[in-house]
């Protein structure tokens, strides 16, 4: 029981922390990693120091905006593996909070990024539906096989 205790503290504390705002990850070591290999290592480098630190800026405006249960399980999820990283927990987020665009049956996002409304784009034919590429053909359109095959 008493060697239970340390992992109940830490576990408060991650819960504290991500009720302040978004930890603070040392995306530095996660990007300058061995394991990140690139054409250019610090070209690579580079882009992922801005992806990450413009993730970070969306989590610190957007962290009211989830759960608690999800910022904790996202917190703890993102430090997994050794290399921190906000473009994981952000999407972490997104996904455990259903705040990632939703489609429509024409396999369009109608809500959130990435949706018309933001980005004021329209692509595709209106009037095909993606369900239907698929549908099963009219009885008008079907093939007797046995005719065919000549049978």
């Amino acid at each position: 029981m008493p060697a239970a205790l340390p992992f109940a503290l830490l576990g408060a504390h991650l819960v504290l922390v991500a009720a302040d705002g978004p930890p603070r990850l040392d995306i530095e070591h996660t990007c300058n990693s061995p394991g990140r290999s690139s054409v250019s290592q610090e070209a690579g480098s580079d882009g992922c120091l801005r992806s990450e630190r413009s993730a970070g800026d969306e989590l610190r405006k957007r962290w009211s905006q989830f759960s608690g249960p999800a910022k904790t399980q996202c917190s703890q999820q993102s430090r997994a593996g050794g290399f921190p990283s906000y473009v994981e927990m952000l999407t972490c987020l997104e996904l455990a909070s259903g705040a990632v665009p939703v489609t429509s049956p024409t396999n369009r996002a109608t809500v959130g990024q990435g949706s018309p409304a933001t980005t004021g784009s329209v692509r595709g034919r209106p009037q095909e539906r993606a369900d239907s590429l698929t549908a099963e053909p009219s009885p008008s359109q079907r093939t007797d096989p046995l005719k065919v095959l000549g049978k």
